[in-house]
């Protein structure tokens, strides 16, 4: 373990984001590896994405409002009279003897075996539960989650996110535009999104995010763990798209509500002040990188962590950088 970082100075240094989750219906077709569900995907949303190359600008993280109308968006869902929904099967089979893809190549890690076991299985269920319930039901809507969530666990996040885009369209049109199911669907849509590396996907994720953490602002407050946790993925996505100042705020919010919620020596305060000295690195404060390093540093110690452990690993490494630029900028001086 390391000592106390030395002490580094250098002198250094909106959101209007449309908050709405939707697109137009669009057909795609389905077919997770390992098992075949071939399926007519129809995604209707809230009202009509903008461009999907159109770029996302920087916004504060409290709450937007929209204008929609629940009951246009169940009528744009339907045809004469019937629900459009994403997930129609025309076919379930498992497919075990199918060809690996070249990444898959070779011995498959008990971890992977185990999740794709997870994705074959809830793929079943999903099958099932939309043989007896219909495609429009919250059974269906909660097996997708999980489904989706296999998908994840199996890097597959193409399918992962129309699963999920199936999952908040079943329950936007049961629910409306303001239930805590839609927002969980949104948020993993987001979360599946933001894999993807796309600026279409990163303008899906931004406004999947957005409107997950509005609607959990309003149903549960600014302090429960699922509004501070939607909170935290947009943090995480503007890091990623390099919005350094926007993911500063977001976390030093999520880094405060978290001690307010956890108490000060919680594991995930410890993450985020991490995550947050890695930001002020990025913006060359490296004072402050240095004080939150330290801050996540004094955490790990005190919930005796082994050195082995890989939260210690990446922040000594994110402190040896740290010090590395400190070094560089007295050599300059």
């Amino acid at each position: 373990m390391p000592g106390q970082l030395s002490a580094l100075r250098v002198d250094s240094q909106s959101r209007n984001a449309k908050s709405a989750f939707s697109a137009d219906s669009q057909q795609n077709s389905y077919d997770p590896y390992l098992g075949e569900l071939k399926s007519n995907l129809t995604y209707a949303g809230k009202d009509q994405f903008e461009d999907e190359g159109s770029e996302t600008s920087e916004t504060p993280m409290i709450g937007s409002h929209y204008d929609s109308n629940p009951e246009d968006l169940v009528s744009r869902g339907r045809s004469n009279g019937v629900p459009k929904i994403l997930v129609i099967p025309k076919k379930i089979e498992c497919c075990r003897n199918r060809k690996r893809s070249s990444i898959h190549q070779g011995s498959i890690s008990p971890f992977l075996a185990k999740a794709r076991n997870e994705r074959n299985y809830w793929n079943k269920i999903v099958s099932n539960r939309i043989s007896y319930h219909g495609t429009v039901n919250i059974r269906v809507g909660e097996g997708l989650l999980l489904l989706g969530t296999a998908h994840m666990r199996c890097k597959e996040y193409d399918d992962a996110l129309k699963v999920f885009k199936s999952a908040a369209l079943i329950f936007r049109t049961v629910y409306g535009d303001m239930h805590l199911c839609l927002a969980r669907s949104l948020n993993k849509v987001g979360l599946a999104a933001s894999r993807l590396c796309t600026t279409a996907s990163d303008n899906l994720a931004f406004k999947a995010l957005h409107e997950s953490f509005d609607i959990r602002l309003k149903k549960l407050g600014p302090y429960h763990i699922d509004t501070v946790d939607s909170l935290n993925n947009i943090a995480g996505l503007n890091l990623r798209l390099h919005k350094y100042n926007s993911a500063r705020k977001a976390y030093h919010e999520v880094y405060l509500r978290r001690q307010f919620i956890f108490g000060q020596n919680h594991p995930s305060v410890a993450i985020t002040a991490h995550a947050l000295g890695g930001v002020y690195m990025q913006l060359a404060q490296l004072n402050h990188a240095t004080k939150y390093y330290q801050r996540a540093m004094d955490l790990y110690l005190s919930l005796k962590l082994k050195d082995e452990n890989q939260s210690i690993q990446r922040l000594l490494r994110d402190i040896s950088a740290l010090e590395r630029v400190g070094n560089e900028i007295k050599t300059n001086s």
